[in-house]
C-alpha cells in the first residue's frame, strides 16, 4: 500500500516536474522572442540613424552644391552685365568715333594732275630764242619743245596722307604727292624729250560729315613744293631707217633745272566705307603754285592745277 502511494506520488512529482519545465521552456522561448525583436528594432534604429544622416548629408550637400550654383550664377549674370555695359560703350564709341570724327588715319592716293605748263613753256621758248655764239651752239634752237607744250599736260600723280581727327568733324594731318610727265619733240634724227618731275606737301587742316557708310571731307593743304625740268637729246641711226626699231645709241643731257613754290590746295573727297578700317573714295583738288623764282630765275608764275585722285584710306576717315 504504500509502495503504491510513493509510486502514486513520484509519478506526479515527475508529472509536475515536466509540466513546470514545459512552462520554463516557454517563457525561455518568449524571452528570446522579445530578445530578437529588441535586437531587429535596435538594428532597425541604426539602419534609421545611418540613413537619416546620410539625407542629412546629401541634403547638405544639395544645399551648398545649390548655394555654389547660385554663386556662379551670380557671377556669370554679373559677368555678362559687365561684358553688356562694356560692348554698349564699344558700339557707342564706335559709333561716336565714325560720326563725329575720332581716331587716326592714313591712305594712298593716285590719280592725274591737269598740270599748267605755261611756265614750262615760256622758259623753253626762251631758251630756243638764245642766239648762237661763236663758242657755242644752242641745242634747243632746233628742238620745237615748245611748241609741242600745251598750255596743260596731263601728268601722273602719286602719294600719301596721315591724318588724326579730333572731334567735332575737326580733321588735321600731313600729306605729300608727287607728279610726272614727258614730252616730246622730233627734230630729223633727234629726239628731244622734256621731263617734268616734281611734288609738294605741307600741313592739311579741314574738317568733314559722316554717318556709318558715306563721309564727306573739306580741307587744304598749305606746304610748298617744287618742280624741275630735264632736257634731254637722244639720237638714232637715222629718222627713216626702221630696221634699227628706233634703239638709241647716245643720249646727251642738255640742261636740268628747277623752281619752288609755294602750294595751297584746297580738297573735297567722297569716302564709301567698306570695314571698319578700310574705305574707297574719290577727291577732287585744285592745287595753286605760286613761285616768286620761276625758273633759272627768269619767270615768276603764278599757276592753278585741279586734279582727280582715288584715296584708299586705313583707320579713321
Amino acid at each position: 500500500m504504500r509502495k503504491t502511494i510513493f509510486i502514486a506520488m513520484l509519478t506526479a512529482a515527475f508529472a509536475f516536474a515536466e509540466t513546470e519545465m514545459e512552462t520554463l521552456r516557454a517563457e525561455i522561448e518568449r524571452l528570446n522572442a522579445q530578445l530578437e525583436i529588441q535586437r531587429l528594432n535596435a538594428e532597425i534604429q541604426s539602419l534609421q540613424q545611418v540613413q537619416s544622416a546620410e539625407i542629412a548629408e546629401i541634403g547638405a550637400t544639395e544645399i551648398i552644391e545649390d548655394e555654389r550654383n547660385e554663386i556662379v550664377l551670380t557671377e556669370i549674370d554679373t559677368t555678362a552685365e559687365t561684358v553688356n555695359a562694356f560692348r554698349k560703350i564699344v558700339l557707342e564709341n564706335r559709333e561716336w568715333t565714325r560720326n563725329n570724327f575720332v581716331g587716326i588715319g592714313g591712305g594712298l592716293a593716285i590719280g592725274a594732275m591737269f598740270l599748267d605748263t605755261r611756265p614750262i613753256r615760256n622758259y623753253l621758248r626762251e631758251l630756243q630764242m638764245i642766239p648762237d655764239r661763236a663758242d657755242w651752239e644752242n641745242p634747243l634752237k632746233n628742238s620745237n619743245l615748245s611748241q609741242n607744250v600745251g598750255n596743260r599736260e596731263p601728268v601722273f600723280l602719286i602719294g600719301g596722307f596721315g591724318h588724326g581727327n579730333f572731334g567735332n568733324g575737326t580733321i588735321a594731318g600731313g600729306g605729300g604727292y608727287g607728279i610726272l610727265a614727258q614730252i616730246s619733240s622730233n627734230v630729223a634724227d633727234t629726239t628731244f624729250v622734256a621731263t617734268i618731275a616734281g611734288g609738294y606737301g605741307g600741313f592739311i587742316f579741314g574738317g568733314g560729315w559722316s554717318n556709318r557708310k558715306n563721309a564727306l571731307t573739306i580741307t587744304t593743304l598749305v606746304g610748298g613744293g617744287g618742280l624741275a625740268v630735264d632736257v634731254s637729246k637722244r639720237h638714232s641711226g637715222s629718222a627713216f631707217d626702221k630696221s634699227n626699231n628706233w634703239k638709241w645709241e647716245d643720249r646727251d643731257n642738255v640742261l636740268t633745272e628747277g623752281s619752288a613754290f609755294f602750294a595751297l590746295e584746297p580738297q573735297l573727297a567722297y569716302t564709301l566705307s567698306f570695314m571698319r578700317w578700310f574705305h574707297l573714295g574719290i577727291e577732287t583738288s585744285a592745287l595753286l603754285m605760286h613761285s616768286r623764282r620761276g625758273f633759272n630765275w627768269t619767270n615768276s608764275y603764278t599757276t592753278i592745277n585741279p586734279s582727280v585722285k582715288l584715296r584708299l584710306v586705313f583707320g579713321c576717315i
